[in-house]
Formats: structure tokens, sequence, C-alpha cells
């Protein structure tokens, strides 16, 4: 059987992955691809790992390689290790802790089975299945493509009535109500005891399908709660299209961010459906579903995972994509501690900016130029990257002015991984039809021949990247600026 269609959702089972395809006739189908989960042993520890892994009572495929190190791409002999996706994970930890070195280990499955096969979630392609297994896919679409089209999905939202502050406020601080459904702008409000509603949600999931179900506050209060009531009026409630699997929960997590303690609520992942919570996604927030579906598609993270995770994951993927297609081989470990520097290093590589007090008052017709923040930029242009500084293949003292002067050098000639590609495949994007979310501008910024003007320093962005400052004074610059209260109004 051959359809054309979208790639909505893809996760581990036994025998491989369970992909599901929204097609363009409108059916949803699901088939499975027999994909093996990789990870790769270093050569030295091959004996040691053989044995553990003479153990596992299922047939393991294993090839032996050679592979280039992340930091130094030096070749080294290794063994590359093909198993079920289910036992994947504990095997690596078994592994680990014998103390065998492994490489390409601990990347997401979904996302490397995507980086493997060559595409990425809501790719359009054509795909040929026979019996429930994929035979053959060919996908008609690009990451990088700023025009791509989306199934057309059907959404479901779930939310708790009670006052004035529902939905602004989490429900485990504000007063609640019933259950409120909403369905192509039908707001449907669920009444009767809690057994009573949770049939008639079930029986309306089952009867409209859907494959978007959006909550409020539904990670870390209303999903949790409708499993558990659930479960205590012992009814059935099928959040997931593939009965085959309950709703995975992930716990919540504290962590520390530029000296704050941050709390992320938990996650709650469905199967052959996607459960995004509204009020828990970066992404929605600042760019909705346009931005939302568009990061998933560069980074090759699925939906719901990338709803709720930051920029830096997101990049981090990027990065892990092109050091796989290059051949390098990726530490289990990737965390690098600084190293130990005495005070007088510190000073001299890191003496902080310049802050002038301000001015006491009230005033307007202000502007402000940061000079030192296009971190971008700097990567590309100097070669910054985790495996271009201090790496163990190049000799030289650390620390200091030795390591800003390697850093200007710049003298690893491959590049930081995922740089200079991921820009050029963006600039190279054709944005033929008119740029969307700023691309214009940041086109012009790479050029800079901002002829006509531009309002909030792009002018200045542009003098950057040609260096023609010539030691003009920066009030100069300042008043010779177009203001930005001086542009017309535009209309409502």
């Amino acid at each position: 059987m051959r359809g054309d269609g979208w790639i909505f959702d893809v996760y581990p089972v036994a025998e491989g992955m369970r992909v599901w395809a929204i097609l363009s006739d409108g059916r949803r189908v699901h088939f499975l691809d027999p994909w093996r989960a990789p990870f790769v042993v270093d050569g030295a520890d091959w004996a040691r790992a053989r044995s553990l892994l003479s153990t596992v009572r299922v047939a393991l495929d294993v090839v032996a390689r050679e592979g280039a190190d992340l930091y130094c791409e030096t070749v080294r002999p290794v063994f590359e290790v093909r198993v079920p996706p289910l036992i994947h994970g504990p095997l690596v930890k078994k592994l680990k802790r014998a103390g065998v070195l492994l490489y390409n280990a601990d990347i997401h499955l979904v996302q490397n089975y995507h980086y493997e096969r060559g595409h990425f979630p809501l790719a359009f392609g054509q795909f040929d299945f026979d019996d429930g297994q994929l035979t053959h896919f060919h996908i008609q679409d690009s990451p990088w493509s700023v025009d791509f089209s989306l199934p057309p999905l059907r959404f479901l939202h779930l939310a708790l009535a009670g006052s004035e502050f529902s939905g602004a406020v989490n429900p485990r601080h504000a007063s609640r109500g019933g259950l409120i459904v909403r369905h192509e702008d039908m707001t449907h409000i669920l009444e009767g005891d809690p057994a009573e509603q949770l049939e008639t949600l079930d029986r309306r999931i089952q009867q409209w399908d859907p494959d978007v179900l959006t909550t409020d506050w539904g990670d870390g209060y209303l999903i949790p709660h409708l499993l558990d009531w659930a479960r205590r009026a012992r009814r059935s409630l099928r959040l997931n299209r593939d009965g085959d699997f309950d709703v995975e929960a992930r716990p919540g997590k504290s962590f520390m961010s530029y000296g704050r303690t941050v709390y992320q609520s938990g996650a709650h992942y469905l199967f052959g459906r996607w459960h995004l919570d509204l009020k828990n996604s970066f992404y929605f927030k600042e760019c909705g579903w346009e931005g939302l579906f568009e990061i998933s598609r560069i980074a090759k993270i699925p939906v719901q995972r990338a709803a709720r995770t930051t920029i830096g994951t997101s990049l981090s993927s990027m990065q892990l994509d092109v050091a796989l297609k290059r051949g390098l081989l990726i530490p289990l470990d990737k965390a690098q501690a600084e190293d130990f520097r005495p005070a007088s290093d510190l000073l001299v590589a890191d003496k902080g900016g310049l802050v002038y007090e301000p001015d006491i008052g009230w005033f307007e017709h202000i502007a402000e130029y940061d000079f030192v923040s296009m971190y971008p930029t700097l990567m590309v242009q100097h070669n910054i990257s985790p495996e271009t500084i201090n790496c163990a293949c190049c000799d030289g003292a650390v620390g200091g002015d030795e390591m800003v002067g390697a850093r200007q050098r710049g003298n690893h000639d491959g590049g930081a991984v995922g740089g200079d590609e991921m820009v050029g495949a963006r600039q190279r994007g054709n944005h033929d039809g008119g740029a969307v979310g700023g691309d214009e501008m940041v086109g012009a910024r790479q050029r800079g021949n901002h002829d006509g003007g531009a309002v909030g320093g792009d002018e200045m962005v542009g003098a950057r990247q040609r260096g023609n400052h010539d030691g003009e004074p920066w009030e100069r610059m300042v008043r010779a600026r177009k203001p930005w209260w001086s542009a017309p109004a535009r209309k409502p």
C-alpha cells in the first residue's frame, strides 16, 4: 500500500519504531519500521563489553569500524552495536556501570532514528507499507523550508472552570469547577459527578478522535488528576490513540538558571496523539504553533518534547545531527567542567563589563546599543566551540592569554560542530516569496546594506560586520541615527 502524507508521531516498540502518519486523504495510519538503536564501544574495551553482551538473550548486530574523536578527530577502532530500542537504555547503563567506554549511547532514541533515516517530525513524503510494516519511503520535504505544508490536524482542548482566574492561574492555587471541553469552536461544560464526566470525556475523545489534545495546566494538574479520578472510579479514560500504551508521565524537576532556582512541571506524553500543555510550553508562548512546528522540524525533536524544551536542547540536537553525519564519536558524558585557573588568570581573561551609573530622573528619546552580545557571529568567525578549545590534541598551557589566543587563532580547521553548516543552510533557504519571521532582516544584517535605515540598531549591526567605525565616537553615531519616534505611525 502506498500513501502520501506527513510523519506525525514516532516512538519505540519491541520490534523497532512505530510511525504514525496523517495521509493526504485524511486517514491516520501507523506502521512498523524495524530499526535498531545503535551505540559504539571503544576498541580497547571491546573484550570486556563482549562478555557482558553475551548475556543478552536477543540477537545483536555488531560491526567493526573506525570513528573520529569529537574533540581531536583522531581516528580509532570501535565496534558499533545495534539492539532493539526497548533494551537500549538498560544495556547502556549496564555497560557504563562496568566502566566500558561508550560513544553515541545517550542520544534520544526518536531523534537518533530521525538522524539516521534522514527525515524529521511533520516531514511530507511518500510511504510504502505492507501488512503494517514500512517497506520504503521517500521524503519530499526539507527541514529548512520556510513555506512547508502541515497536515489537517484535529484539536481538542481541556480546561477547568471555576472562577475568573480559571486558566490564568494554576488550578493548584485557584478555585476549580467542572471540566470544559472545546472542539471545533464549540465549548461543552461537563456536568455530573466525576465518574459521569470521565465517561462523557472518554466517549467524546473516541468519537472526535483528535490528533492534538491541548490543555491548560495539563502537565502539572489536569492530566494526573484525570487519571487518578479514572482509577478511583474504575472508569476507562483512553487518552492515547495507541491502546498498547499508557500515558507516559515524567516527574517535574528544579534547576539553577542564572542564579535563580526554577521549577519545571513534569510532562505527560501520549502515543499516536499529542498532548500539549499550553501553560508549560516556552515555544508556544513565544512563537505560537508555527514556531513550535518549525523548531521541531529543524531540530528533529518530536513535537511533544520540543514544546517542553529550551532553545539549548534544540541547538544541541542540531549539533548531534551534524556530528553524526561527519562520523564523529560523541562521548557518553559530554559535560565539561571548567579547568582550575588562578585568580590572576581570571582577572586577565574575564574583566567583566563597564557599567556607567545612570543619571537620576525621567528622560525621553533614549537609545540603547549593545556592542558585545553577538555570540553566534563570534563563534562562527573565531571558531569557538568546545572541541576547538583546550583539547587534548593541542600542546600548550591552559588558561589566561594563551587560551584566548588559541580561540582567536581558530587552529581547528574543521570549525565548530553545527555552526557554519547550519548558518549556511539557513542562508541557502531561498526565501523567494518573502521571509517569514524576520529572515529578510537577518539577511540584511549579514549583507550590511541597510540603505533606507533601520529602526532599533540594525545600521549599527551592519556597521559592526563591515568594521568601518574608524574610531568615530559613539555619540556621533547616535546623533546620526534617525530616531525611532520620528517613524510614521502605523494604521490600526
